[in-house]
């Protein structure tokens, strides 16, 4: 997949490096879509923030995500945008090797 492809919504750019391209994401439904679909998150993916919490938080070591389009996302998911980072940020405390970058 090329960088800067608009028409990418998920890229994985090396085995533990991926990124979400949320911007056009206006639903918790399409956000969880995309993280699922995006992240390699297993089918049974419950879709929910303590689902999302429970999935990242079994990545590989050493995993970099990049969440792209967040600003554009939230405008439309508003306090659901505030608790999704929330877990991603508590993910990322609890996880010293992961890095989730917000683009």
């Amino acid at each position: 997949m090329r960088t800067g492809d608009t028409s990418l919504v998920g890229e994985r750019r090396n085995m533990n490096e991926y990124t979400v391209d949320i911007k056009d994401v206006t639903t918790r439904k399409q956000l969880h879509e995309r993280l699922k679909n995006s992240l390699g998150f297993e089918e049974y993916y419950g879709a929910n923030l303590d689902a999302l919490h429970d999935a990242l938080t079994d990545l590989p070591t050493g995993t970099v995500i990049r969440i792209t389009g967040f600003e554009e996302a939230a405008l439309s998911l508003e306090s659901y945008a505030k608790s999704f980072r929330r877990v991603c940020e508590d993910v990322q405390k609890e996880r010293e090797d992961m890095e989730i970058r917000w683009e």
